[in-house]
């Protein structure tokens, strides 16, 4: 029997709404010279915060959808554009 690759399936952080939502994680590390957003990855938030079983849903992780709870926080702006640099 031939071994397949396992395939996994994660969240694209340029698409995610949730890269300037006010209740994302946005703990950030240095890689490479660039800073990136490590907390958006997760699937918790100040929101969805995992106790009880509150993740945040498959729709809004991985597909982009729009979160109920979702509001803009103006400063994170500010952060994707110094990137973009």
């Amino acid at each position: 029997m031939m071994e397949k690759p396992m395939k996994t399936q994660t969240a694209d952080p340029n698409k995610m709404k949730c890269r300037d939502c006010i209740y994302r994680d946005s703990e950030t590390v240095r890689a490479n010279g660039n800073t990136v957003q490590i907390g958006i990855m997760r699937d918790t938030c100040l929101i969805f915060d995992g106790e009880k079983g509150r993740w945040k849903p498959s729709n809004v992780y991985f597909l982009n959808e729009d979160c109920i709870f979702y509001e803009q926080d103006e400063t994170a702006d500010r952060f994707w554009e110094r990137e973009k640099k």
